[in-house]
């Protein structure tokens, strides 16, 4: 027992999240991702004064092209030069007019558009010819991304991705005899041997490894199509040893076919192909075709998968491995009798996998030496422990229970502990090491039979360990960590984030006005009025003001709102950490709603900046509606959608 089903326990590659899939946010425990964006926030990486066109125009990136039309008109209206003729304020109205006239043109170009989806700016500012005209938007991508290929080869003669493995199997079932008394009350006759012979030393001195297995190899891209990859093996077991060079072609025929042939320089010789092809994004099929020798037919594992929910990933698969068969003569000795012994076996299950790393599987393998029913289920915890635990119940096998974590270390080190124990198959404790493409694998023979106390503390201390140094030591390390780092960043950023404050307070000023003659406008017709708005850390934000219905109900009470921009209860002489977005949120109400879609950082709309880079920020909102007060609090890439009557609140007497 040297598995942890650690791998995919499916007989197929297929994951129906494909297109759904979160980013991976694991948060290491010594920084990395995570903190990656804490310092290379959005609002840092691009260019002063640039914009995503999207939340340039606050459209969403599905909108068509009549949304897109309406909202240029809205802000061209409002920053067109001719309607601020102030000389300090015209500088600036036509800087962020040409800006939104760009994105319109952008947008409002269906080539131009497909490229800036796929690509950003960088694909719009380069010098190659991708847009033909007549060209798909699959068409225009697929030829950018083949000139990347081809400027990427220039930077580079040669991509070589190495990858290696080295798994060693230890007996450590010496370190956990039971204590020589436990032993001479079964058997007092063995008493004086156990005695002398069951010391420490002893029992140090007889863990051995039982078996080391190490690969190693690389994988080389020969065409826009195809990839080879060449892997070295060798294996140690006893007394006993030998290697293997095999050699494996990949090639992706097209977005729905995919095969796979692999072969083994050395004996045994080993010849196996395999494929998936997916007729849509509910059905695909897979095969795996694996010949050892010519004398006998292959072995053929057919695999079709369907998803089952419209409305989720839940998806069945059925999985048929032929066993040993015969072709006329082909595969029979001179009696008629097969060459060869192979266990044909059926797989049936479901499987369900969420974008947030919940998943389950449940299936049910029928073989001819063994019938077997198991389950699987994997979730997130603790910011980024990737916990799975499974059992099985088999004819054959008896019942079998596992159960691991995995934590990613740093930026390029994961790391996963597990335990497996069966009522047949003794304890296995295992440990993995993953860096760069490079492997570490320790399964540890605990004891050859089920004990209850090697499980419990095989699975409790590590997991106890881990629970403990995630909250008294990671946690409170990495905070602060975050916290120096942060700070050293705005003292190294401060002319930036200062320039920005300035730029997004130009353009509040500018816009005041406008967003006041908007406000009246919806005080006439009972529509949406931002009485308070703030945007950053939710912790800084100035208290609600005390509002009365007397006082909601008295307009000039409620433009008088509008005078002034909130200020910081105590003088700091470092900047707050939040910003007044009054004035530019009244600017996006139109036919008094409040709509800003998901999935971008709000720090890149007109008027925003972002005032506490690299820490999580939310957006506050109060606001009248219908002579009624609302008010709603939401993160920074959520979407905003007001009024809602959820919003509501009851302002004081």
């Amino acid at each position: 027992m040297t598995s942890l089903r650690d791998d995919n326990p499916l007989p197929f590659n297929y994951d129906p999240r494909a297109n759904q899939r979160a980013p991976d946010t694991d948060e290491p425990l010594f920084g990395g991702t995570p903190f990656r964006d804490a310092h290379t926030s959005e609002s840092l990486t691009t260019s002063s004064g640039s914009r995503p066109y999207y939340a340039l125009l606050n459209v969403d990136q599905n909108a068509t092209e009549t949304q897109i039309r309406d909202a240029y008109k809205t802000l061209a209206m409002a920053f067109h030069p001719d309607k601020h003729p102030d000389d300090s304020r015209k500088e600036l109205a036509e800087k962020t007019f040409q800006e939104i006239h760009k994105a319109y043109q952008v947008l409002s170009n269906p080539e131009q558009r497909a490229v800036y989806d796929h690509f950003g700016e960088e694909g719009l500012n380069s010098t190659w010819s991708v847009a033909t005209r007549g060209q798909s938007m699959a068409e225009m991508r697929a030829e950018f991304e083949r000139q990347s290929r081809l400027r990427q080869a220039a930077d580079a003669e040669s991509l070589v991705n190495a990858r290696g493995e080295f798994s060693a199997v230890i007996n450590a079932t010496s370190l956990f005899l039971p204590p020589a008394n436990r032993l001479t009350a079964l058997n007092p006759a063995l008493a004086p041997t156990i005695q002398q012979n069951l010391t420490w030393s002893k029992r140090v001195g007889l863990v051995s490894c039982a078996q080391i297995v190490g690969k190693h190899g690389f994988d080389m891209q020969i065409s826009d199509r195809s990839m080879v990859s060449v892997t070295g093996q060798l294996m140690s077991r006893g007394n006993a040893g030998g290697g293997n060079l095999v050699g494996t072609i990949k090639t992706q025929w097209s977005p729905r076919f995919f095969s796979e042939m692999s072969a083994s320089l050395l004996r045994p010789h080993v010849l196996t192909t395999k494929g998936q092809y997916t007729v849509d994004e509910n059905v695909f099929f897979n095969y795996a075709i694996v010949s050892q020798t010519l004398a006998a037919p292959p072995s053929v594992t057919l695999t079709y998968g369907q998803r089952l929910s419209s409305i989720s990933s839940l998806t069945g698969f059925t999985s048929i491995k032929t066993g040993t068969y015969t072709l006329g003569g082909w595969g029979a000795d001179a009696d008629g009798q097969p060459l060869r012994q192979d266990v044909g076996a059926m797989v049936v299950g479901v499987t369900k996998q969420q974008p947030d790393g919940t998943a389950w599987t449940f299936q049910c393998t029928l073989a001819d030496t063994n019938q077997s029913l198991s389950y699987e289920w994997a979730m997130k915890v603790l910011g980024g422990f990737k916990i799975k635990t499974g059992l099985s119940l088999g004819t054959a096998t008896g019942f079998t229970v596992f159960t691991n974590s995995e934590r990613r270390v740093t930026e390029n080190v994961r790391v996963m502990m597990g335990v497996e124990c069966g009522l047949a198959s003794g304890v296995l404790f295992k440990l993995r090491v993953v860096r760069l493409g490079q492997r570490l694998v320790f399964p540890i023979v605990l004891s050859p039979t089920f004990r209850a106390d090697l499980v419990a503390a095989a699975t409790l201390v590590p997991a106890a360990a881990m629970a403990l140094s995630h909250y008294f030591y990671f946690v409170p390390a990495r905070k602060r960590l975050t916290a120096e780092r942060l700070a050293q960043l705005r003292e190294e950023r401060m002319d930036e984030i200062e320039q920005r404050r300035n730029s997004a307070e130009q353009t509040r000023e500018l816009l005041r006005a406008q967003a006041r003659k908007r406000a009246e406008s919806e005080w006439a017709k009972q529509g949406l009025i931002v009485l308070q708005a703030y945007y950053g850390r939710r912790d800084t934000f100035p208290a609600p003001q005390d509002l009365s219905q007397v006082t909601l109900s008295d307009k000039e009470h409620v433009m008088a709102l509008w005078q002034q921009d909130a200020h910081p209860a105590e003088p700091s002489t470092s900047q707050p950490l939040w910003w007044d977005v009054q004035v530019p949120l009244q600017m996006l109400v139109s036919q008094s709603q409040l709509v800003i879609p998901a999935g971008r950082s709000k720090s890149k709309l007109i008027g925003f900046f972002d005032p506490c880079v690299g820490e999580r920020k939310q957006l506050y909102v109060r606001f009248l509606f219908r002579g009624q007060l609302h008010e709603f609090t939401c993160y920074d890439t959520d979407a905003v959608a007001a009024p809602l009557r959820s919003q509501q609140i009851m302002p004081s007497t």
